[in-house]
Formats: C-alpha cells, sequence, structure tokens
C-alpha cells in the first residue's frame, strides 16, 4: 500500500500486513485517520458458531491497535459493511440477523476500542446496509430491504444513535 499525495509522489510505502483476529475474519471497508494517526477497519469474525460485527484499529504500519467483536442476544450473524469516522469516533454499519431476518446494525466505537452506543434499525422488513456519511451533526445511512419488491431509503440518525428521519422510495419491482 502507498501513500500518494494529489500530485502523485509517494509519501510512504505501508506494506502489506496480514493478521488474524480468531479463527475467521474478513474486512469490507476501511477508513483512514489524519496521516500518522492510521487505520480503522470494519467487518465481521468468527469463532466456532459464533459471528459477531467486527471493527479494528490499525496503526499506520498496519499493526492491530485492538479490535472489538459486537452483537446482540438472539442474532445468529453480525457484520460491518460499511466505516466512517466522525472526530476520533467510529460509526460502523451493517447487519444482524434475527430469525433468519437482517436488521441494520449501527455502532459507535470510541478511538481506544470503547463501545459508546450500538442500535439495531429496521426501515424495512428485511433491512440491509450500502453505506454511511457522517456530515455535520447527523449519521446518513444508506439502506435497502423488502418494502415493494426491494427497495431504497436514508436512515438519519443523530450523533447518539436516535432516529432522525428515515426517507424510503417504495416502487413496484426492485430499484
Amino acid at each position: 500500500s502507498l501513500i500518494v499525495d494529489p500530485h502523485g509522489e509517494i509519501l510512504a510505502e505501508l506494506g502489506n500486513q496480514e493478521f488474524a483476529i480468531a479463527d475467521t475474519s474478513e474486512a469490507f471497508a476501511v477508513a483512514g485517520y489524519p496521516p500518522g494517526q492510521g487505520f480503522v477497519a470494519v467487518g465481521r469474525v468468527s469463532q466456532g458458531a459464533t459471528t459477531k460485527a467486527l471493527v479494528v484499529r490499525l496503526s499506520e504500519p498496519g499493526q492491530v491497535t485492538w479490535s472489538l467483536g459486537l452483537t446482540e442476544p438472539a442474532a445468529s450473524d453480525a457484520e460491518f459493511r460499511a466505516v466512517a469516522l466522525t472526530g476520533n469516533d467510529i460509526i460502523a454499519v451493517g447487519e444482524l440477523v434475527f430469525g433468519g431476518t437482517p436488521q441494520l446494525y449501527v455502532a459507535r466505537v470510541g478511538t481506544d476500542g470503547k463501545d459508546v452506543w450500538r442500535k439495531v434499525l429496521t426501515p424495512f422488513a428485511a433491512s440491509h446496509n450500502g453505506g454511511v456519511a457522517v456530515g455535520g451533526s447527523a449519521i446518513f445511512i444508506a439502506a435497502w430491504g423488502a418494502l415493494d419488491g426491494n427497495d431504497v431509503g436514508i436512515v438519519v440518525l443523530d450523533m447518539f444513535g436516535n432516529e432522525q428521519n428515515t426517507a424510503k422510495t417504495a416502487a413496484p419491482g426492485d430499484q
């Protein structure tokens, strides 16, 4: 991996690092802190029959600083697929599966690896995550799921994880 400035000059070569968190771990998204402060990756981690949503803090050279596996009681599967930063805190978004039905899973994690809050959201009958962005004092989550076919929506949360608004598009067929 390389860090390149806007003019195409190589500023640093990070190399490639491999690490194992448990029996099986997968990363699906990454976000970078300012130069020299490292990265955060999100995904899932499985140990035996348990699968948890994963947040991993990495140093600039790619060494694991800490990792956190999150899930909720009665969930059969959990994973994070998108990540954004708000200051030094991490907003991770993915899904949990309860009784075969996926629901949105959102967590705010401190830069020290402490769980700040977690929310399970159901904007659709079966809800999936498509991405996350942080702007001002709001968290914007792209979602899709079953409404009238597969439809799309945006869920807006405040910085405490409270739902502020949800907009859904329902049209015949898949969106």
